[in-house]
C-alpha cells in the first residue's frame, strides 16, 4: 500500500520485452537501499523488486512486469532514460499523507490541457466513462502514482486537478505535455462505497 506522496524520480536504465514473459525494467533510484522482494510503485504501478544493487549515489533495481500490466498501463511506453515516479510501500507508524493508493491501476488517462495560474497550474485529463462513478469533485485520485485532489468534473469523461509548483517540479509532471497518457487509479474508499450502494439496490 502507498500514499501517493512521491519519494523520488528515477530513470529507466534498461528495458527488456518478451511476448511470453512480459517486460523487465532496470531502474536507477536515488535511494540508499532497496530490498529484493519489496513493493515499489513505479508511475503508480505496484511492482516487486526482483534484484537490486548499489550504484553510485543510489541503487539500481529490477522489476518484472506481467503482460496484463504491460497492456493496462503506460509502462510499455517507457524508454531508456525515461523519468518515473517512485514511492516505496507505506511504513507502519509513518505519517500518512496523500490517500490510500494500492498501485492497482484502473486505466490510463490522457492529458488534454495545461493552464497556468498565479499559484500553479490546472491539468485537465480525459478518462474512460466506466470510471464516472469514482470521479467526484474534491475526491482523491492517483495520476501516475501522485495523490491529487479532483478540482472539478466539467462533464463525464473529463476532470481537472490543481498542481502546485512543488509537485510539478518533484514528479514526472514537469516532463508531460498535452496528449501524453498517464496511469489512473481511483480512490479505493470511493470504490467500496459505490460497490456497497450498488449491492443494496439489487
Amino acid at each position: 500500500m502507498f500514499t501517493g506522496i512521491i519519494e523520488a524520480v528515477g530513470k529507466i536504465r534498461e528495458k527488456k520485452v518478451s511476448q511470453s514473459k512480459g517486460m523487465a525494467l532496470k531502474i536507477h533510484a536515488p535511494f540508499q537501499s532497496v530490498k529484493n522482494g519489496e513493493s515499489i510503485a513505479v508511475n503508480g504501478v505496484c511492482l516487486t523488486v526482483t534484484r537490486s544493487q548499489k550504484n553510485g549515489t543510489g541503487v539500481l533495481f529490477t522489476v518484472d512486469i506481467s503482460n496484463e500490466t504491460v497492456k493496462k498501463t503506460t509502462l510499455k511506453n517507457l524508454g531508456i532514460d525515461s523519468a518515473v515516479n517512485l514511492e516505496r510501500s507505506l511504513k507502519w507508524g509513518a505519517r500518512m499523507g496523500g490517500h490510500f493508493v494500492l498501485g492497482h491501476v484502473d486505466s490510463t488517462c490522457k492529458l488534454v490541457s495545461i493552464c497556468s495560474k498565479a499559484n500553479g497550474k490546472i491539468y485537465g485529463f480525459s478518462y474512460p466513462q466506466s470510471l464516472n462513478s469514482y470521479i467526484v469533485p474534491k475526491g482523491s485520485i492517483a495520476v501516475d502514482g501522485i495523490s491529487l485532489t479532483i478540482a472539478s468534473c466539467q462533464k463525464a469523461g473529463l476532470f481537472s486537478v490543481a498542481i502546485v509548483p512543488f509537485t510539478e517540479e518533484h514528479t514526472v509532471l514537469k516532463e508531460k505535455k498535452v496528449g501524453d497518457e498517464l496511469n489512473l487509479e481511483a480512490d479505493i474508499l470511493t470504490k467500496v462505497i459505490v460497490k456497497q450502494l450498488q449491492e443494496k439496490r439489487k
